[in-house]
């Protein structure tokens, strides 16, 4: 892991906490709190939304969080991450041409 952030890497669920073990781990080799799960981003997608943690109207622009409630913990031996971003220039591009979200026809 430290190769890859050393290499240019961000780590966006940096200070999230633990993604293992959940209430259906049944793997004796995870019963330890430990984070195995990872969302990295490089640098050129954190300038294009605005970067980790910045804000845009709607909150943060790139985002990584770890779902722990009670559907998570009983569905899987990890607990999900949940990712958010957005492209700026995309929702533009996409304002431009008419499309907001909304289909056409």
């Amino acid at each position: 892991m430290q190769e890859l952030l050393d290499g240019g890497l961000t780590d966006l669920g940096d200070g999230t906490g633990h993604t293992v073990p959940t209430a259906i781990n049944a793997d004796h080799m995870h019963f330890a709190k430990l984070r195995l799960d990872y969302a990295l981003a490089n640098a050129r997608m954190l300038e294009g939304c605005g970067g980790k943690g910045a804000s845009s109207g709607k909150g943060r622009a790139v985002r990584a969080a770890i779902l722990r409630d009670k559907r998570a913990t009983e569905l899987s031996d990890h607990f999900p991450l949940d990712l958010a971003f957005e492209v700026p220039e995309l929702e533009a591009a996409a304002h431009a041409h008419g499309r907001h979200g909304h289909g056409h026809g």
